[in-house]
């Protein structure tokens, strides 16, 4: 099956790699080959949230190799891994901070996966979190104190 690759213009076919999992993360091997490594994730525990993972630098190397699935098969791994140990995973998304400045197919890569969830504030914008599995109010309102401590950081130092 070939797919456009939003990278090229070209069509690229969707390949699928061996997925390591490491202390902290995942790496994706691409199949075939003794060591040549395609893609990473880190998710470890989070320093900042009680009892979940941080998932943090979702990457795919090469721009010859966005879109072929590696990416996805990167958060499959991370949502088992949440799924068997019963822990939320909470991303922060940097992707739609900067949407003009991102490749196009990973703008809302997340939210578009079954269970991930953009964390809103009280008055209905978005924070740049995202979660996935439980959706504890305790871990809510956590994210939503730390965001709010964060602009309000970046406020005081753009008067500054």
């Amino acid at each position: 099956m070939y797919y456009c690759s939003m990278n090229e213009g070209m069509p690229t076919q969707k390949e699928f790699g061996e997925v390591i999992e490491f202390e902290d993360g995942f790496q994706i091997k691409r199949l075939g080959t003794k060591d040549d490594i395609v893609a990473q994730a880190t998710l470890a525990e989070s320093p900042v949230f009680q009892n979940c993972y941080f998932l943090a630098d979702v990457m795919v190397y090469k721009p010859e190799d966005q879109g072929k699935g590696f990416a996805s098969q990167l958060m499959a791994a991370a949502e088992k891994k949440s799924r068997d140990s019963g822990k939320p995973i909470v991303l922060n998304d940097g992707t739609d901070l900067e949407r003009e400045k991102q490749n196009a197919q990973s703008v809302g890569f997340y939210e578009r996966r079954p269970g991930w969830t953009r964390v809103v504030r009280s008055d209905g914008s978005m924070t740049s979190y995202v979660i996935y599995g439980s959706q504890d109010p305790e871990l809510i309102r956590n994210i939503l104190e730390r965001d709010n401590l964060l602009n309000k950081s970046a406020k005081e130092s753009e008067r500054e």
